[in-house]
C-alpha cells in the first residue's frame, strides 16, 4: 500500500490532480482494478480528481476550533484573498 499511496503522490505532485489516463496507467501497474484504485483515491480527502487551485487553505472545523473562532478567522481570510464561492477571483486560492 505504501508504495501505492508513494505513486499516486508522485502523480498528482506532477500534474497537480490525477487524470484518468493516469489513475488507469497506475492501476494497471499495481495490477489492481480501476474501481479498487478509485476506493483508495476517495478514502484519502487530499487526492484530487480534477485541476485544483495552487493553494488550498483548510479552516477546522471542530468544536474546539469553533470556541476559538474558526469561522471569524476564515471569513478574514475570505475577505483578505476575495474568496467567494470557495474560490479566489486569481485562480490561486480555495
Amino acid at each position: 500500500m505504501k508504495l501505492l499511496l508513494e505513486k499516486l503522490h508522485e502523480t498528482q505532485d506532477c500534474f497537480g490532480y490525477l487524470p484518468e489516463s493516469e489513475i488507469i496507467r497506475i492501476a494497471e501497474e499495481q495490477n489492481i482494478s480501476k474501481a479498487e484504485l478509485f476506493g483508495v483515491i476517495s478514502f484519502y480527502s487530499r487526492f484530487y480528481l480534477q485541476p485544483v487551485e495552487k493553494f488550498i487553505i483548510r479552516i477546522c472545523k471542530s468544536i474546539s476550533c469553533g470556541i476559538n473562532h474558526a469561522s471569524a478567522i476564515q471569513k478574514k481570510i475570505e475577505q483578505y484573498l476575495e474568496i467567494k464561492n470557495g474560490r479566489s477571483k486569481d485562480g490561486l486560492f480555495k
